[in-house]
């Protein structure tokens, strides 16, 4: 069971295999809104948490595939908090660790470099040492600089914060869909937008945002990283009436990115169906 995670009014998958299974298995694509261990200071590649929204979260919630956790209802005992304290210093002493290893590494690639640099140094100071004198105390300068290393001591405020993408330590959440109550059962615009989602998905459509092109959501024929989006959907009420001039916005702007507007609304009288129209700009 996937667990998606409701903290801020939000939805997110925090673990990398969850993340996977609700796009290649579910045709659920999210949004990437967290930043990349390795490359942290771009925003050009996005990595986790998977941000959903609401649509689909309700979607993988409503057909089984996942469950929802609200952070605020999950109580954090001593032992928990133990545990977490015990694996930050763990993860401290080990980044210590390996400091202390890298600069001994380092130390040993330029040591000829360090040696001809005391040699010139001490002969500076007295240039007439002998050999024998002069290698003890280069020994002995080596041995104080490695013991320097060794009783390196580094800050709390200066170690790297592991950021967990599963919850840790691993606990059994208890699912708790059958008491999760939507809020867009409150909200007719939501509402109207999952039923619209849900029509395309089971369509096998994999769908998306649509607010780049003004609309609710761009429908794809497949995978988004490998098609286009075919349409662009906006979600209106089943008696709503359309400016003509909106009409001409929405089909010239479609046929200017090479996609049909559609306008789909629910008749939430007849069994949430929905109707769908579509918008052509027509050829010269």
């Amino acid at each position: 069971m996937i667990k998606v995670f409701f903290s801020n009014e939000n939805y997110f998958i925090w673990t990398a295999e969850d993340a996977c299974k609700v796009r290649k298995v579910f045709r659920i694509v999210g949004n990437m809104v967290g930043c990349l261990p390795s490359s942290p200071l771009q925003n050009a590649q996005m990595g986790l948490p998977l941000l959903l929204m609401q649509c689909e979260a309700r979607l993988l919630v409503e057909k089984g595939f996942a469950c929802i956790v609200d952070e605020f209802s999950i109580k954090k005992s001593k032992n928990h908090i133990q545990l977490i304290a015990q694996k930050r210093k763990q993860v401290f002493d080990e980044q210590v660790a390996l400091c202390k290893k890298e600069k001994h590494h380092q130390m040993e690639i330029n040591m000829q470099k360090i040696i001809d640099g005391k040699r010139k140094k001490i002969f500076n100071q007295n240039d007439e040492i002998s050999a024998a004198d002069l290698s003890k105390q280069i020994e002995e300068e080596l041995l104080v600089e490695r013991k320097r290393i060794d009783c390196l001591k580094l800050s709390q405020s200066s170690a790297l914060v592991q950021t967990h993408t599963s919850r840790y330590p691993s606990e059994k959440i208890k699912d708790n869909k059958a008491q999760y109550a939507w809020k867009s059962s409150i909200d007719f615009h939501l509402d109207k937008k999952y039923y619209v989602f849900k029509y395309f998905w089971e369509q096998n459509y994999f769908i998306t945002s649509g607010l780049k092109f003004g609309g609710d959501f761009l429908v794809y024929p497949g995978d988004p990283s490998r098609y286009h989006s075919f349409y662009i959907v906006l979600c209106v009420q089943h008696d709503e009436a359309i400016n003509l001039l909106q009409l001409i916005r929405m089909g010239r702007q479609a046929t200017t990115v090479k996609k049909t507007f559609v306008l789909a609304s629910v008749d939430f009288n007849n069994t949430y169906n929905v109707n769908c129209v579509s918008i052509q700009w027509p050829k010269a």
